[in-house]
């Protein structure tokens, strides 16, 4: 059976053997500060990680134009939290 490349940006699946696993990776485009972003997912068959990656993705958050030191601690506020429950 030949393998055949995927095209870029359509992610990759793989078996990663320490978790006994399939992975199902998917590259996102870089963030505010400007650093690679990659999104993973695990799952226990290889037809589950594939049939994630044809699922349509929102990759991007939506930022707001203008964004405010008081959004940014009421976001690490509730997400301290939800640790902490």
């Amino acid at each position: 059976m030949v393998q055949r490349r995927t095209h870029n940006g359509t992610g990759s699946v793989f078996f990663d053997i320490s978790k006994n696993r399939w992975v199902a990776a998917v590259q996102l485009p870089p963030g505010l500060d400007g650093k690679r972003r990659r999104r993973q997912r695990t799952f226990h068959s290889k037809r589950d990680a594939v049939a994630y990656l044809k699922q349509p993705v929102t990759r991007t958050p939506k930022t707001p134009e203008r964004l405010l030191v008081s959004d940014l601690l009421d976001g690490w506020f509730k997400a301290r939290q939800r640790r902490a429950a």
